[in-house]
């Protein structure tokens, strides 16, 4: 399993041209062609379609009715989900863009680099009015910000690549504490790659390096700014934010904290280089612990562990391999116990559909799981785990997560220069009408009964059900 690093991101973003935002929105219908083969390749009328910019790299973000897009080139947004409308948009001036959108109250939270791309060491982040999109103010930290609002408080955890953290107030940015940023024991320190929150809790996940391998280490805060534990290669947790010298060096794939007082965390060995390893003798964790001291109430080994899983209605659902010579199994795992629901193990056709770990798809329906990567996928009864129906790739490849709605799961299918979205009932398998001719780089998202399917330069929206 590998990790692309916050700084690849960046250099990879460097080389974006500039920016041609339009804000107009298209009303065009589509035609119904049917294709051979039975898989129908036009949708029905789209609500609407809306040139927004160049690069959609990030999805947009729905709240409240509301759709907020934020390009590479730092132009933000807020175009209303039913019509396609531009509410307002706004220039940033930060390049290349890597924070955010992110909602927080009535804010919405975007940041960036602020000098050259060639020499990109300071940023901003930008708290922008959601109703007007005017700054309601700005804040100067070091590049690659990250942002996370803190529930059941009025406050933005915020930390950047010098590893500062602070809360800072939601509507005015007024500091309430701050966390230096030198961690204790470690060589080389690369700063905050994430934050996740809940319970007026903040989760930083920090990042160092030595000998030519990164580590991550997991840092959990209250409300008040208080370390509460720390871990580092090893699981044990302590109040101070110390680098552990014992262990294997660990990245933190996945992190999801749950509405129980659980936190769970994936954890891999990364390898020499930096990024992860799969090494037929190693192994990858699934932990879940308390969130106030760290202690792990269940923890889920295996050689391998895909990211990401899926947390729905108190149940994990994920994809792994117990040894590197076993076939991949889907699981489904109750997140307070552990405890196995039921266990999925591929065979025939589907073994290859579920191999790969560079592509991990699961998406949860009402009544079904799907499971799969780049070269197809599965489709599991949510309750039982039995096989319903399967879905191999036809023409390209699977490139990204699938979504689902209700009744439907929808999957990017790319093939030279353009992209397939196709769609199918999750109850028989049955194809629905789907979209071609998209560009590439297609993020899906389903949001109050609207299929939304951002391409390189527009934003299409469709109306759910699919006939």
């Amino acid at each position: 399993m590998t990790e692309i690093s916050r700084r690849s991101a960046l250099l990879a973003l460097a080389g974006v041209g500039a920016v041609t935002a339009a804000g107009g929105v298209a009303w065009a219908a589509l035609r119904d062609d049917a294709s051979e083969s039975g898989t129908l390749e036009s949708i029905r009328a789209r609500a609407w379609r809306a040139s927004i910019g160049h690069d959609q790299f990030t999805p947009p973000v729905h709240k409240d009715g509301t759709l907020y897009c934020y390009d590479p080139q730092g132009v933000a947004y807020a175009l209303d989900l039913r019509t396609g409308a531009l509410r307002w948009k706004y220039a940033t001036n930060l390049h290349p863009a890597l924070a955010g959108p992110v909602p927080a109250g009535n804010r919405l939270i975007v940041g960036g680099a602020t000098g050259p791309v060639a020499d990109t060491t300071t940023g901003k982040l930008l708290a922008l009015d959601r109703e007007t999109g005017r700054v309601a103010w700005q804040h100067s930290l070091a590049v690659l910000p990250v942002a996370k609002p803190i529930p059941g408080t009025d406050l933005l955890g915020v930390g950047d690549q010098s590893g500062l953290i602070s809360g800072r107030n939601i509507d005015d940015a007024r500091e309430a504490w701050r966390i230096p940023a030198r961690v204790s024991g470690t060589d080389n320190f690369n700063g905050i790659v994430r934050l996740e929150a809940s319970d007026e809790r903040l989760y930083a996940v920090y990042e160092h390096s030595a000998l030519d391998s990164r580590t991550h280490m997991l840092t959990a805060i209250d409300e008040g700014g208080a370390v509460l534990w720390s871990v580092d290669r090893q699981w044990r947790p302590r109040k101070a934010r110390r680098a552990d010298p014992g262990g294997e060096p660990q990245l933190v794939t996945w992190l999801k904290p749950g509405s129980d007082g659980l936190l769970h965390v994936l954890r891999s060995p990364t390898s020499t280089d930096g990024y992860g390893v799969d090494d037929p003798s190693t192994s990858e964790e699934l932990i879940t612990c308390r969130a106030d001291t760290g202690e792990v109430v269940w923890r889920l080994e295996a050689h391998r562990i895909d990211a990401p899983p899926r947390l729905v209605d108190g149940v994990i659902y994920l994809k792994a391999k117990r040894r590197a010579s076993d076939p991949a199994e889907v699981r489904a795992i109750d997140a307070r116990t552990g405890e196995v629901r039921w266990s999925y193990t591929s065979a025939g056709s589907v073994v290859a559909m579920l191999e790969r770990s560079d592509q991990t798809m699961i998406a949860v329906g009402r009544d079904a799981v799907c499971a799969g990567g780049g070269f197809g996928f599965v489709v599991l009864d949510r309750d039982s785990g039995k096989e319903l129906w399967s879905a191999p790739e036809a023409r390209g490849y699977f490139g990204r997560e699938p979504v689902a709605s209700d009744d439907a799961v929808f999957v990017t299918e790319s093939s030279n220069e353009n992209s397939v979205v196709r769609a199918w009932q999750l109850r028989d398998g049955k194809p629905l009408r789907t979209q071609e001719g998209l560009a590439v780089s297609v993020h899906l998202l389903v949001e109050d009964n609207v299929l939304i399917a951002t391409t390189v330069q527009a934003i299409h929206a469709y109306p759910l059900p699919l006939n």
